[in-house]
């Protein structure tokens, strides 16, 4: 129960900092 309440709340914060990333264009940093 806990593993799964932990996945699910990392990939909404993922989805959010990737967002997040992508507007102030510092992805660019993180790709290979």
């Amino acid at each position: 129960m806990k593993l799964v309440g932990l996945v699910g709340w990392r990939g909404m914060v993922g989805s959010v900092l990737m967002q997040r990333m992508q507007q102030e264009n510092d992805f660019a940093h993180i790709e290979p």
